[in-house]
Parts: C-alpha cells; sequence; structure tokens
C-alpha cells in the first residue's frame, strides 16, 4: 500500500471518528478522502497494485479491481454522508468486490509468482466487502437516528427524510424542517 494511499485512508478513519463524534469538519474530510481514493484506485489502479515489476501484473484484473475499489468508496461516501443512491453504489460494490476476491484467490492458488499481487488486492478487498455488507445491511434511517440522536424534535423528520424516495415527500420534510429550524433560532434570539 502507498505512502498516499495509507494517508487517505487515516484521513478516512479520522473523519468517521470526528462523525460519530459530531465535530466540525468530519463530512469535509470524509468527502475528500473516500472522494479521492476513488479517484485514485479508478484512474491509477497500476500504481497502486505494484509488484516487482509492473509486467508482472494482470491488466484486467488490476482494472477489475480498481473497478470494484472505486465503487466502493464512493457507496461508502454516499452512505455515511446520507446521500441518495447509496445503496445502488453499495450493491454494485457487493459483487464486484465478490468477484476481485474470488478471481484473485483463483490467481493466487494458480501461479504463486503472483503471491504479493493478490496479497495487495485481498489486503484491500476483503475489509471494503466487510464495510460494504454491514452498511447495506443497516436499515434505512439507522445512521439518521444516530446522527440525530441529541435532537428529538429534529430526528423524526430527518429519518423520514432518509426512508422517503418520493420527491414530493422529501420537498415536503425539508419545508418541515426549515421551519422548525426557524422557529428555533427566532425563540434562541
Amino acid at each position: 500500500m502507498g505512502k498516499i494511499e495509507r494517508f487517505l485512508w487515516i484521513i478516512v478513519a479520522i473523519s468517521v471518528v470526528l462523525k460519530l463524534l459530531r465535530l466540525p469538519f468530519s463530512s469535509l474530510l470524509l468527502i475528500l478522502g473516500l472522494s479521492l481514493l476513488a479517484q485514485l484506485n479508478f484512474l491509477l489502479f497500476w500504481w497502486l497494485f505494484v509488484t516487482p515489476e509492473r509486467k508482472e501484473q494482470i491488466i484486467p484484473m488490476s482494472i477489475l479491481s480498481g473497478l470494484s475499489f472505486s465503487i466502493a468508496c464512493i457507496g461508502i461516501l454516499f452512505k455515511l454522508q446520507l446521500w441518495p443512491m447509496s445503496g445502488i453504489f453499495l450493491s454494485l460494490a457487493l459483487p464486484a468486490l465478490s468477484a476481485t476476491i474470488i478471481t484473485a484467490l483463483i490467481l493466487r492458488n494458480s501461479r504463486s509468482s503472483l503471491s504479493r499481487y493478490t496479497r495487495g488486492i485481498l489486503f484491500r478487498a476483503v475489509p471494503l466487502l466487510d464495510v460494504v455488507t454491514v452498511l447495506l445491511a443497516l436499515p434505512s434511517g439507522a445512521l439518521s437516528a444516530f446522527y440525530h440522536r441529541n435532537d428529538p424534535e429534529l430526528a423524526p423528520y430527518f429519518i423520514k427524510l432518509d426512508i422517503s424516495n418520493d420527491p414530493a415527500e422529501r420537498e415536503r420534510i425539508s419545508n418541515e424542517i426549515d421551519s422548525v429550524m426557524r422557529a428555533r433560532h427566532e425563540r434562541d434570539q
């Protein structure tokens, strides 16, 4: 794992801890870390899976790995930020990561010269698959309930907003949240 990739994963870990503690700039760090990791995996997959010589790489395997890691990073980002379409990205990442792991295991058993290459891919794919599986298993609204656990007045609205897929209902809920926020602001002044 390269220094840049390791640094970005540390940023993601710190931002998740900051987000759990509800501290400022956690979302910004999470967006920067995971989006840069997604771009790095998508565009520079050949650089991440370095073997003693790049000629020893199996390019289709590197492309599959980079694409699946990139989709997983975007899905994790969307889910943690409560953005729409997170389920689609996570649902795409699950079979892509599974295929990456199976292919890497097959290659590892068939060619011993690729053990370092496949170990690097497995080192990245298995934890990502675990995180994607856990995030897919979370019920809708669970993260919203956790993020807004200290605000009983607004929490039900944010949970409904997270669960709803209807644009008109989402607009109505957003307006209700705005009115509660305005009333709170006027009450505090």
